[in-house]
């Protein structure tokens, strides 16, 4: 687990460096041992401000999803969210030509370029 220091960056700093490094790390608390998402300075669970930042495991189950149809401005894309295989809720997008299904496995993985976590359907 990496450490949490005076002078580092702050939380969402930190997650954005390690997705645009192409990692997946998560926080995870001292105190009560949960993961926690999204980044912020204490824990969701117990506001423990000990924790450190540890390798995310990529599993996920799709918990809802909306289609946002094409504009003019803006292609077709959709908005899911994700219940992550550590106990919290992610937002994001799928990607791939298979439609969305509630329930479907899930597996994250950075995006370098834009800094952001993205599902794709678990391989089979």
């Amino acid at each position: 687990m990496s450490e949490a220091r005076n002078g580092s960056p702050s939380p969402e700093a930190y997650f954005a460096e390690t997705l645009r490094a192409g990692r997946l790390e998560v926080q995870v608390c001292r105190s009560c041992g949960r993961a926690f998402f999204f980044p912020r300075t204490h824990c969701a669970h117990c506001r423990s401000q000990e924790y450190a930042w540890r390798p995310m495991r990529a599993g996920a189950t799709l918990y809802s999803y909306s289609e946002i149809p094409a504009t003019p401005q803006a292609p077709a894309r959709n908005v899911i969210l994700a219940d992550m295989d550590e106990g919290f809720r992610m937002m994001s997008t799928l990607l791939g030509p298979e439609a969305p299904r509630i329930g479907m496995r899930l597996t994250a993985r950075p995006d370098p370029q834009r800094a952001r976590v993205v599902f794709e359907p678990e391989a089979s």
